[in-house]
Order: structure tokens, then C-alpha cells, then sequence
């Protein structure tokens, strides 16, 4: 465990935003990032990183293996952009 700014988070959002890195990898990077982080932060910031996590977790790149509540990479992508803001809107 350790603790985690919400910088560190910002920053893994915009590189999968920004294209600099594949969706398979945010969604590893993220689920360690959030398992990892035993910060105390604001109830709406984590409240924001602990929905993004579920929408993570629902990420599949294989349509045939996503379920009827499952993302693919565009959903993901909007999903993620909608935390961004919020976390911007955000102190911490």
C-alpha cells in the first residue's frame, strides 16, 4: 500500500487520453494504481477514482468476451474524460 496523489492519477488518465498509451495498459495501470492507494481523500474525489475503477473493471478489448454491461475502448474513453473533469473540478 501506499499513498497516491490524485496528480499521479490525472496524469495516468491524460496519457490514455492523449493516446500515449494502449487501452489494455491503462486498465492494468489504473486496477494496480487504485488497489494500491491507501490515501484519505475527499468523499467525492474517491468517489469519482472508485466509479472509474468499476468502469475499468468492466473494460473488455474482446467483444466476444465483454458482458452486456461491459466497455469497449470508446466507452472507456468517454468514461474517463468524464472522471478527468470532475477530478479537475476537484482540490487534492
Amino acid at each position: 500500500m501506499r499513498t497516491v496523489s490524485i496528480t499521479e492519477y490525472r496524469s495516468l488518465m491524460r496519457d490514455f487520453l492523449d493516446g500515449h498509451i494502449p487501452a489494455t495498459d491503462f486498465e492494468t495501470r489504473y486496477l494496480r494504481l487504485f488497489k494500491e492507494d491507501d490515501s484519505r481523500r475527499p468523499q467525492h474525489a474517491f468517489q469519482i477514482l472508485d466509479r472509474l475503477f468499476a468502469d475499468v473493471d468492466a473494460f473488455s478489448p474482446d467483444p466476444a468476451l465483454r458482458g452486456d454491461d461491459g466497455l469497449d475502448e470508446l466507452e472507456l474513453r468517454a468514461q474517463v474524460a468524464a472522471a478527468l473533469r470532475e477530478l479537475d473540478a476537484v482540490k487534492g
